[in-house]
């Protein structure tokens, strides 16, 4: 736009200048709208995750995509001759019977692909018990939750021979 306009009428400068004022005011007020909404208050109770938990239900075909991913992850460790694991963390809790879905799909898939899969699930909710182990506000792990994390994934690897 600059450079166009320079060219058009032979002002460079000022123009420029104007345009960086322009652009700054403008993309502050972005940047002031974009915080505003990403600290909104969000209502989950209209969010389907449930939905996410069904055999050929209306995410199957994202469940198709991720899985082709790791199906693509799975032939570039075969090719250079590497054992690939998949680990899954839950999501903060509490967690629910339907919260089993993703590892249960996730491990019965490993098993058709002969690649490793670790369920952390079983730790998590076991620890969540005497510990706190996401942090409420964002639902990243404290500390104690990705010390859970390290102990249970070097534990299942040497379990399952990955580690000698």
């Amino acid at each position: 736009l600059i450079k166009e306009y320079s060219r058009t009428s032979g002002r460079t400068g000022r123009v420029s200048c104007e345009i960086a004022i322009f652009l700054y005011d403008h993309i502050r007020l972005f940047k002031l709208a974009l915080v505003s909404y990403l600290n909104r208050p969000v209502d989950t109770s209209e969010i389907a995750l449930a939905e996410a938990y069904k055999d050929n239900g209306p995410y199957e075909k994202v469940w198709q995509e991720i899985l082709n991913e790791y199906r693509t992850m799975v032939k570039l460790a075969d090719n250079i001759n590497a054992r690939i694991v998949f680990i899954y963390i839950p999501a903060q809790g509490p967690w629910w019977e339907a919260d089993q879905y993703p590892a249960e799909r996730l491990g019965q898939w490993t098993k058709l692909y002969h690649a490793g899969f670790i369920n952390l699930l079983p730790a998590m909710e076991k620890a969540a018990a005497t510990e706190r182990l996401y942090y409420e506000k964002d639902g990243h792990c404290t500390p104690a939750g990705y010390s859970v994390i390290a102990d249970e994934v070097y534990r299942k690897l040497v379990e399952q021979g990955y580690i000698p």
